[in-house]
């Protein structure tokens, strides 16, 4: 039986990795996708989801077979009786490696390598390229299988990507300290931006006047963000609606060094070439915004009895409302019977005279 290894970290597995599976397949009898172990290197996916997942997508051809690894490739090949790797070539310079590889793995056991020229349709495609892709709101379909496209989105989700229309591309600043550019920007509002009774809706046009600068230690943003508010007097419970301006300027440090001796946990990073404004704008807006806001200044609220907006009743609008323990008391006193004027103020000077007849005390 011929069988060859395809080896790799498939972290996950692209369009690119099955074509040169499938065309090895046509080729050998048995091919061994082998998933390497990295304990080094932090997987999106571990690597028994990145086994699951091609041996989903391979499922069809029949004679592959998912297995995981960890070390040297030549060491399984030995380990595994296989005596051929088969690599997929993007370009010149994945040739000037991968030749120095197989060298090496011939010298060290005798193991082939079949290079295979990478389909053009897929020659840019890399597992890392498509997770930057997805993760700042791009589309790749077509260049992952459908299942492995749905268990990006949602691995990267979990995450907390950030939101595509606030990430900007810095590459034409070039790295440059003094190089700048100025954008005019209208974005749409992410959701949950705003405090409890107002706040910006979302998907809102959000309007943003930047100045992007290059200094020594990343990329400077200036900018102010122009926002509409909704929501409702914290008074009298009316709608709100009007604009609010913020001001904000933020250091974006590269990722390849520090603002300063001590670096702190909360600084904002380039990833890659990219900056995410969403942190900034969000704690420019809204830690701006009133807890309490008003219709106006000098809103007088509601009546506290009936509810009616003290704004659009009479002047010195008021209920007599008695105190609920004085009611009581009128009550009761409306119950007792009114006295004898007579009890107790006869005109004779006798008093407690005895009735014999009755046998009782008059009174």
């Amino acid at each position: 039986m011929r069988r060859v290894v395809c080896p790799g970290s498939f972290d996950p597995v692209t369009n690119g990795h099955l074509d040169i599976i499938s065309r090895a397949s046509r080729l050998y009898d048995e091919v061994v996708v082998a998933v390497l172990i990295n304990k080094n290197k932090k997987s999106l996916f571990t690597v028994d989801e990145r086994a699951d997942m091609i041996a989903e997508v391979t499922a069809e051809y029949g004679n592959v077979k998912v297995d995981k690894f960890y070390g040297l490739t030549v060491d399984y090949c030995k380990e595994q009786d296989i005596p051929v790797i088969v690599r997929g070539l993007r370009a010149v310079s994945d040739y000037e490696y991968e030749l120095q590889m197989a060298q090496m793995n011939h010298r060290i056991a005798g193991v082939e390598t079949l290079f295979m020229a990478t389909n053009p349709e897929y020659a840019f495609l890399s597992s890392s390229l498509m997770k930057e892709v997805v993760k700042f709101g791009g589309d790749i379909s077509g260049l992952v299988p459908d299942s492995v496209h749905a268990r990006l989105v949602d691995r990267l989700q979990q995450q907390g990507c950030p939101n595509a229309p606030l990430v900007l591309d810095t590459r034409a600043l070039g790295r440059q300290p003094g190089s700048s550019r100025e954008e005019r920007l209208t974005v749409p509002a992410p959701e949950n931006f705003g405090v409890e009774m107002v706040g910006v809706p979302e998907g809102a046009a959000i309007e943003l006047d930047l100045r992007l600068e290059a200094v020594l230690e990343g990329v400077l943003v200036t900018g102010t963000a122009t926002v509409p508010l909704e929501g409702e007097c914290s008074r009298c419970l009316d709608p709100i609606a009007s604009s609010f301006e913020a001001d904000f300027q933020e250091l974006f440090v590269y990722d390849d060094t520090r603002s300063g001796g001590n670096a702190d946990d909360d600084e904002l990073r380039l990833e890659g070439d990219l900056i995410d404004l969403e942190p900034v704008l969000r704690d420019a807006v809204v830690l701006a915004l009133p807890l309490s806001p008003l219709c106006r200044d000098d809103c007088p609220g509601l009546c506290p009895d009936c509810g009616a907006r003290l704004a659009d009743v009479e002047p010195g609008h008021h209920h007599d409302v008695a105190d609920p323990r004085w009611a009581a008391l009128q009550d009761l006193a409306g119950d007792m019977a009114p006295a004898d004027p007579d009890r107790g103020n006869g005109s004779s000077g006798t008093r407690g005279s005895f009735d014999r007849r009755e046998g009782k005390q008059e009174g």
